[in-house]
């Protein structure tokens, strides 16, 4: 089971790669019909047809001409109105997404190079008759015209279609909410089982004034991802060619996806155990400087490679423009809520860091990634800052976090979405402040949704409780493998914070 899960992993690494690196499939295409297939056909009249049939042959060129004709007329129209649309679709769910209709998407870059080698197709014959004059090439006009009923009579429909739902929103959330999974199973390989680490915290960079600091000499852009393999061997290459120094550590500073300043952002920090006179400081960096050269990639746009927080923003920009007054569509927002959710759902059953991440821990690379915590803020803050005061919106946040409860193992990760809720404040918004704002009926909802919610999370609390995972975090002795002999006051805090949660909410339910 796990060899086939790797397997359409794989694949649906392999899709994705191809659709956001090949942006030029299309003109590929229309090359290849052009300049491949056409002469092939070219060469095949010349050997099967060394005669002439000149009636034929005019006969032919006169339905591809006016297939060439109806074929540019509808590329024309239909590329009009797909630009007015994706214009629409950008002011009125996120700029981000324009680049994904045709740019990136495999499907239209396949349409696109059709049509073109079509029309290429038909042109090619005719300028070397043109030039020549002393051949009629029936193959290839006959092979041309059947392209050009495909295009017409199949793949003009197929890309109408295609279009059309490619540029519905729910089509739009569910693909992002895909890739966005898609790249999170293959960072994060390991699921979280109890006795593995609680909690991961972002490394800064160990502090030391016997270190040396290389900062970005690339154009400005985002940092789109890191070459973890070219990391590792230009790495061991420098620490080989420089035997006199004993590197402690070599930390990656910028997270994926973050904004690079060329001569600002620092990139690398490499920690030493004895201070460098200038001289060979300058030639350390000079070194690293060409080990960022090689394995930075930094790029005018974010990518998903290594950037699962790219798909989430543009979901949270759905969401925030789908509920403002000049859009007014809270059904959209709760669509992304949900897309939302599933991608919680998987991560919050992973192992933190990444498991490549871990392997390089070992080598004394750090490689700096965003934690559960600010995943989650990410995911769920903006939203209900902006929808707070709209009970379908809260409600669905709600009931989205409730849905995941029951896949979560990790004590911190339960105890990170329970905050969430708590850090809403709904009794004080929609008691004290929402009189105005809600009626009564809506108040009533909201908070019979979040009790729900509170009755799911003891629930689940009771069942970590059963399979002993919050007892094994509060016994440094417990016999498991895995786990530290000593507990951090993080950990125990984690532990402390579910069982007050269990007796609170207890409580308050005895009351009502």
């Amino acid at each position: 089971m796990k060899n086939k899960s790797s397997r359409n992993n794989f694949f649906s690494r392999l899709e994705i790669t191809i659709e956001h690196k090949l942006q030029h499939l299309g003109l590929l295409t229309g090359f290849v019909l052009t300049c491949i297939v056409g002469p092939l056909l070219i060469v095949a009249d010349y050997i099967f047809l060394p005669s002439n049939y000149t009636d034929i042959y005019l006969q032919l060129v006169g339905i591809a001409n006016t297939f060439l004709a109806i074929i540019i007329g509808i590329l024309l129209t239909t590329y009009s109105v797909v630009f007015v649309v994706m214009q629409l679709a950008s002011s009125q769910f996120s700029p981000r997404i324009l680049r994904y209709f045709l740019y990136n998407d495999l499907k239209t870059q396949q349409f696109i190079g059709l049509f073109i080698g079509t029309i290429g197709l038909i042109i090619l014959p005719q300028v070397i008759v043109a030039f020549t004059g002393d051949k009629d090439f029936i193959i290839t006009i006959s092979v041309t015209i059947l392209f050009a009923f495909y295009c017409l009579l199949i793949g003009f429909p197929k890309m109408i279609t295609y279009l059309s739902d490619n540029m519905n929103v729910t089509t739009i959330t569910n693909r992002i909410k895909y890739e966005v999974v898609t790249e999170i199973n293959d960072l994060y390989q390991d699921n979280w089982n109890p006795g593995d680490q609680l909690m991961f915290t972002r490394t800064g960079g160990k502090k030391s004034h016997k270190s040396v600091t290389v900062v970005s000499e690339h154009e400005s852009g985002y940092l789109e991802s890191v070459d973890h393999e070219e990391l590792i061997k230009l790495y061991n290459e420098i620490r080989i060619k420089n035997p006199e120094l004993t590197f402690e550590g070599l930390y990656v500073m910028p997270i994926v996806g973050s904004f690079i300043l060329k001569d600002t952002t620092v990139l690398l920090k490499i920690i030493l155990n004895e201070e460098l006179i200038d001289e060979m400081a300058n030639k350390l960096k000079a070194e690293f400087n060409w080990l960022v050269e090689k394995s930075f990639k930094i790029n005018r746009y974010r990518s998903y490679t290594q950037d699962i927080n790219f798909g989430v923003r543009k979901l949270v920009d759905i969401a925030i423009k789908a509920i403002s007054p000049a859009v007014n569509d809270p059904t959209t927002c709760l669509n992304c809520i949900d897309q939302l959710g599933e991608i919680i759902r998987v991560l919050s059953i992973k192992k933190f860091p990444s498991t490549k991440s871990s392997a390089l821990y070992h080598q004394n690379i750090h490689i700096n990634e965003f934690n559960f915590d600010e995943f989650l803020d990410f995911c769920f803050d903006q939203i209900h800052q902006w929808g707070k005061y709209d009970p379908i919106v809260v409600k669905r946040l709600i009931l989205t976090i409730k849905h995941v409860l029951p896949y979560v193992q990790n004590p911190y990760h339960l105890m990170r979405m329970l905050r969430q809720i708590e850090d809403m404040e709904l009794n004080r918004i929609y008691v004290v402040l929402g009189e105005t704002r809600l009626t009564k009926e809506q108040i009533r909802k909201v908070l019979a949704e979040a009790d729900h919610f509170y009755q799911t999370a003891i629930e689940q609390i009771d069942q970590l409780e059963k399979l002993g995972v919050l007892h094994l975090y509060e016994n440094p002795g417990a016999s498991v493998q895995d786990l530290p002999s000593l507990m951090t006051s993080e950990e125990l805090t984690v532990v402390n914070y579910l069982r007050e949660f269990k007796s609170r909410h207890e409580k308050a339910t005895d009351i009502c």
